[in-house]
């Protein structure tokens, strides 16, 4: 009757990789595992558990927390670039200020002649021709002179 009614449960019968598992449990390394000693196993294992499901939401947090942050630093940037704008394109074609003004251009290349030509600027009609080394020497070349002709519309 005692024997069946022990709180100590021997293991040193069973298997080798079973007393390999219940040596893990067997604090005071009697051969035998006790009650308790089964008990803080039981706890140590849910205490597992519980920390398991808790890291698991931890880094589901954080994951959100970076997702929400790199969102912001893309508006923010995007943001920052729209304000830093000096003038803005329209669905017009027509580039305005921000204060409304159409933006006047010119080329530091090209100016338009009397006549309605673009020429090099600074040559006159007939005596155009391209500096060495300038983008311009295209339009020289595949003219024949230094000017192209600006249709009127």
């Amino acid at each position: 009757g005692r024997r069946e009614n022990s709180t100590d449960m021997e293991y040193k019968h069973l298997p080798q990789c079973i007393q390999e598992v219940m040596g893990e449990w067997d604090a005071d390394g009697s051969g035998k595992v006790s009650a308790s000693e089964l008990a803080a196993a039981a706890q140590a294992y849910k205490k597992i558990q519980q920390e398991g499901r808790l890291m698991r939401k931890i880094i589901l947090g954080l994951a959100i927390v970076i997702l929400i942050l790199m969102v912001s630093i893309f508006v923010l940037s995007f943001a920052a670039a729209e304000a830093a704008k000096e003038m803005r394109g329209s669905s017009d074609g027509v580039m305005k200020t921000p204060g409304g003004e159409v933006v006047k251009l010119s080329s530091s290349d090209f100016e338009v002649a009397a006549d309605g030509s673009l020429i090099i600027r600074g040559a006159s009609i007939s005596n155009a021709t391209c500096p060495a080394g300038q983008t311009c020497r295209r339009l020289g070349a595949a003219t024949g002179s230094g000017s192209l002709k600006v249709s009127q519309s």
